[in-house]
């Protein structure tokens, strides 16, 4: 196989050419498993019903905006501060913190659906979600070495799509039988769940899921044993600002800000699209939910297999490309208002995603030494988080005034037809980003 060879400066030069060092839960990774299923299922009944809920208490297309913005902003803005602090501190004591703040924000979501309270919930839900993800990501890179790397961040994620995806189903099953037989009796009971009801169950679930897997935690063997050891071989100590040295980091970073801002500008629309134009139905956002999260669970897989095998970037590529279609997959949906055409543009997503992120992932922890993983990754997510912080937030104002001079139809046509259009352009810079893993020279490092 050829490959490009890094100069000097960009070649990965850290200790994680492991040579047979004994990492962290060797062979004993079933709790990391666990924590991603437990913590998948509370992050899907949140994520995938908050949006909407907002929609259904009437927030402004703006407002939308600045909800999806302000929690892409903050869920990664902090994330390199608090990713050097996994490094410098240990993962474990960050997990357990961003878990119990999850956990405390939706419950007061539950007894509390009104407009303040979603948005107080928008912006210390996306600051645990920009607590943990650093250190979970860093946690993995901790336990793992790169051959072999990608497939097992692939296979841990799918796992968490596929228990999600079922907890999910389930209730949306439930839903939908209720629906049916709405207003019999059945045991003294007259069945019937208001819509307010049925979301607030959601958000119960979550809860609930947050709290088991905060439980899990306290049993987790901290990983990070990088942070105990003396340095050696006159190392260069890692620092907050160690990242930006590294070209082929800044590189990538400077091609994913771009593509980051286009493609968020799209999100705010989703929503509107789902409960204003299709009015679709709890479980109906569930189906569509699901038909995402088994394609991103299967090409998580797929992808992490490839990337070990043909690259990063390659893959990255893929995904990247298939992203491009995902705003215009929506059109049909939108022309015809058949809500079931919004299951296809979600396994467009999907697909996408499943390629996308998870490599991703893998690409930045190829480039950090072992004690400073959680400081790249915290980096790349905390300035992908302002990327996307600008593209929701002009993307909501867009939403406003298309709306108020065209209508929701016209708007909703315009949108995903320009965002894919501008998705396209920016998918160019990623031909530019460095290779920086072949598997050849990884068996070498690794033997």
């Amino acid at each position: 196989m050829s490959y490009e060879k890094l100069d000097d400066s960009e070649v990965i030069s850290k200790p994680q050419n492991e040579l047979e060092e004994n990492l962290p839960y060797e062979g004993k990774k079933g709790i990391f498993w666990i924590i991603s299923v437990i913590n998948s299922i509370a992050q899907k009944f949140y994520g995938d019903y908050f949006s909407p809920f907002a929609a259904r208490i009437g927030v402004a297309g703006w407002l939308m905006g600045f909800l999806t913005s302000i929690r892409n902003l903050i869920s990664s803005l902090f994330q390199g501060i608090f990713g050097r602090f996994s490094d410098k501190f240990g993962r474990k004591l960050f997990l357990i913190i961003s878990l119990s703040l999850s956990f405390i924000i939706t419950t007061l979501l539950i007894f509390l659906g009104n407009k303040t309270t979603v948005i107080i919930a928008s912006v210390f839900q996306s600051l645990a979600i920009c607590i943990f993800t650093p250190s979970w990501n860093a946690a993995i890179g901790d336990i793992t070495q790169m051959k072999g790397r990608g497939s097992f961040m692939g296979r841990l994620a799918a796992a968490g799509q596929v228990f999600s995806v079922s907890s999910t189903l389930l209730i949306a099953a439930l839903f939908f039988i209720v629906e049916r037989f709405e207003g019999r009796v059945f045991l003294g009971w007259t069945i019937f769940l208001s819509w307010e009801q049925q979301y607030m169950i959601a958000f119960a679930f979550s809860a609930f899921s947050y709290l088991v897997a905060l439980i899990i935690i306290f049993f987790f063997k901290e990983t990070n044993s990088v942070k105990d050891k003396p340095l050696i071989n006159n190392e260069v100590k890692s620092n907050l600002f160690e990242p930006f040295k590294n070209s082929v980091f800044l590189r990538f970073l400077l091609v994913h800000i771009i593509f980051s801002v286009v493609m968020s500008s799209v999100w705010p629309l989703m929503p509107f699209i789902q409960i204003n134009i299709l009015d679709m139905k709890f479980y109906q956002i569930a189906l569509t939910s699901a038909s995402f999260a088994i394609c991103m669970g299967v090409f998580q897989v797929i992808g992490g297999r490839m990337a070990d095998k043909i690259g990063r970037k390659k893959v990255i590529l893929i995904g990247a490309a298939i992203l491009i279609f995902f705003p215009i997959s929506y059109t049909p949906a939108i022309i015809f208002q058949k809500w079931w055409f919004s299951i296809l543009a979600n396994i467009v997503a999907g697909s996408g995603s499943g390629f996308f992120y998870t490599t991703i992932n893998t690409y930045i922890l190829d480039l950090s030494k072992r004690e400073s993983m959680g400081t790249f990754a915290g980096w790349k997510e905390a300035l992908t988080g302002t990327a996307t912080f600008i593209g929701s937030l002009s993307g909501g104002f867009i939403i406003d005034a298309l709306t108020n001079s065209y209508g929701l139809i016209i708007m909703g046509i315009s949108m995903t037809i320009g965002v894919t259009i501008l998705r396209f352009l920016a998918f160019f810079g990623y031909l530019f980003v460095k290779e920086n893993f072949t598997k050849e020279e990884t068996m070498t490092k690794n033997p």
